[in-house]
């Protein structure tokens, strides 16, 4: 019984877990897209000698970075989930 009830909770905590970070991901990999092509937009009129394409390159950078920063804390939410999921079963199936 105690077993079968630790078992549940671990599936709600690891379902919970996963959910938020694969949404995290599919996020992070859409603010990754539009930063791209604002980047490639930015370059496209570089033409132009304006501050305004500058900062809308560096804007774009720094949202690459954003988003890439956000790609990677989703990753590790994955990662330790599934981490916590593989101790939790491991401590449950010991006797």
């Amino acid at each position: 019984m105690r077993r079968e009830r630790a078992g549940r909770i671990l599936q709600i905590v690891n379902v919970s877990a996963m959910s938020s970070g694969v949404s995290g991901l599919k996020a992070a990999e859409a603010r990754l897209d539009r930063a791209a092509v604002k980047t490639a937009a930015a370059f496209a009129s570089s033409e132009k000698v304006s501050l305004s394409g500058r900062d809308d390159f560096v804007d774009a950078t720094v949202e690459r970075l954003s988003a890439s920063a956000a790609f990677r804390a989703n990753l590790k939410t994955i990662q330790s989930a599934d981490q916590m999921s593989n101790d939790l079963l491991e401590l449950l199936t010991r006797r």
